[in-house]
């Protein structure tokens, strides 16, 4: 049988009791992205005076979202290459940022 590609629930008796990954390396890539967003909504101004290319995305919130979409999909894939499986609340958060 193929292993999931979701993370399995924390109540599963059949979850491996050794994860392949570092809990704080985890917790990086879950929340990564939204340090990200919050430094960039918070830095705007500052980002696109150093960065002019992400003047053309707009105002602060533009460019946090450009960012945060881009930094989840990093950690999507880094997620899918060391552990081969998806964690549920950063797939569902680029879910919903990429569809909307």
């Amino acid at each position: 049988m193929n292993p999931p590609i979701l993370e399995r629930d924390p109540s599963d008796p059949q979850k491996e009791k050794k994860e392949g990954i570092n809990p704080l390396l985890k917790l990086a890539l879950e929340l990564g992205p939204l340090l990200v967003f919050f430094f960039a909504n918070a830095r705007g101004e500052w980002l696109t005076q150093k960065f002019p290319v992400l003047a053309e995305f707009g105002g602060p919130i533009f460019v946090a979202t450009g960012l945060f979409m881009a930094a989840t999909a990093i950690a999507l894939i880094a997620s899918w290459l060391l552990t081969r499986t998806l964690p549920i609340m950063p797939m569902v958060s680029g879910v919903v940022v990429f569809i909307f």
